[in-house]
């Protein structure tokens, strides 16, 4: 089932979208089509032209979007043996999905599906909140609540990781995965941020830089620093975190969205520089723009509050927040493809038509 909403007022939003000084804007208004109406989608992945979707509640989810078409797997047809389903990325021959109760392959020739289960770390060891896929090395990374494991597809073989740093649990529980275009594998952690060396034997310390709030890093945050989001561009890292406080420790981890330059240079964007919500949840680079879905908590009910998306500028800085009843305000993950911005959201899958609005893509 899908909606199509067409906007009146239409100015203002390219606006906030144009990249360059020089815009064209050919047509009389953008088009928004939801999917998955309801359904809490947590994370997508392109894989020519399908998208599909890791859901909490509906299992995985396929959208055939030249035919408009949507396949489900799950338990209700016997596919998947759990429907809460947190990450998905895919290789060419597999589709891996991540749940609260192991992982799931797709063989994409054979049509079926396996399920791997871990044994370190407990039941919550088996709680998967993202995936990363290596192509060089024809790895699958798998950040678990507890450990980061890997999937050798030469070998067909698992292997665990232990991240603890300081007998700190919290720096072993996997939150963000990236691999950046040098080859290195980003991991953000409730505690902190790692750089390991995957063409090396990651349990040699050599191979593994450990970054926290320490020395001068993720100036002025919380007490801790819990990691949701990461994003690659040019020579900076762009770093998303989760805010999580109480009345007891109102600074435990207090959020934000950093630049880093991989050196000394760290900028941050939070509300009192105009963000949307100290939260990120989600990050997306289109044209010179970064795009973060947004959060606040409340420290008395103790859950988050969505507050939509903010557009970064990312060579001047400068920050717009997109205010429309007819996006989003809770986004959990941004899948951009060129023409269009996907949005999975707590409420289904929003697809932002931008097709010949922008003149210029960097």
């Amino acid at each position: 089932m899908k909606n199509e909403i067409n906007f009146k007022y239409f100015l203002k939003l390219f606006l906030l979208l144009s990249i360059s000084p020089i815009v064209i804007f050919p047509q009389t208004n953008i088009r928004i089509k939801k999917f998955f109406s309801g359904e809490k989608v947590n994370d997508i992945v392109l894989d020519g032209s399908k998208i599909w979707a890791a859901t909490e509640g509906n299992g995985v989810s396929v959208l055939y979007t030249k035919e408009g078409r949507i396949k489900t797997y799950s338990t209700e047809n016997d596919k998947l043996s759990n429907n809460i389903i947190f990450a998905i990325t895919k290789s060419k021959k597999y589709i891996f999905a991540g749940s609260i109760d192991g992982l799931f392959i797709f063989d994409k020739r054979r049509k079926r599906w396996a399920k791997r289960k871990f044994g370190k770390g407990g039941q919550l060891g088996n709680y998967i909140r993202d995936l990363a896929f290596d192509e060089k090395g024809n790895n699958l990374w798998i950040g678990r609540f507890q450990y980061l494991s890997r999937f050798s597809l030469r070998k067909r073989r698992f292997y665990d990781y232990d991240l603890t740093r300081n007998n700190d649990e919290k720096t072993n529980s996997v939150t963000a995965l990236k691999i950046d275009k040098a080859g290195f594998l980003w991991v953000g952690t409730d505690n902190g941020l790692f750089r390991i060396d995957i063409s090396g034997d990651i349990v040699d310390t050599l191979n593994l830089d450990y970054f926290s709030n320490k020395n001068n890093l993720f100036p002025k945050s919380g007490t801790m620093v819990s990691v949701s989001a990461l994003l690659f561009e040019r020579n900076n890292i762009w770093i998303g975190c989760n805010k999580f406080v109480t009345k007891q420790n109102p600074d435990f981890n207090s959020g934000g969205l950093y630049k880093w330059d991989g050196g000394i240079e760290w900028t941050l964007f939070d509300k009192s520089n105009g963000l949307g919500g100290d939260g990120i949840s989600a990050l997306a680079i289109a044209g010179n723009y970064i795009w973060a879905g947004v959060y606040d908590f409340g420290i008395n009910a103790k859950k988050e509050y969505g507050r939509g998306i903010s557009l970064v500028n990312r060579i001047t800085g400068k920050i717009t927040n997109i205010a429309d009843e007819n996006l989003p305000v809770s986004v959990n993950a941004f899948l951009f493809d060129g023409e269009n911005m996907w949005i999975a959201a707590d409420d289904g899958l929003y697809k932002l038509d931008i097709t010949n609005k922008l003149l210029n893509w960097e």
